[in-house]
């Protein structure tokens, strides 16, 4: 099942807020996206019980800021980089 949602105004200088929603039952996951003042993205996973939670944002051309937290039964983990598409 997939959904996708778009909240705002019809200016064209104005932030469109878009959400997406997707649920895969026979892979049993879903994932939240968004995407408007920043992207994010937060995924969960009942097979493997994690939890994926992103936030990124474009500081160059081709280069994004993206913060990323990951948590499972076991452990938790954050991480901080510089992305770049070639």
């Amino acid at each position: 099942m997939k959904a996708e949602v778009s909240v705002g105004s019809a200016k064209s200088n104005e932030t469109q807020h878009k959400f997406g929603f997707n649920v895969q039952a026979v892979q049993a996951s879903t994932e939240l996206k968004y995407s408007g003042w920043m992207q994010a993205v937060v995924k969960y996973s009942a097979r493997d019980r994690a939890t994926v939670f992103e936030v990124n944002e474009k500081v160059l051309n081709n280069k994004d800021l993206f913060l990323n937290h990951t948590a499972n039964s076991d452990e938790g983990k954050s991480n901080v980089g510089l992305r770049w598409n070639w």
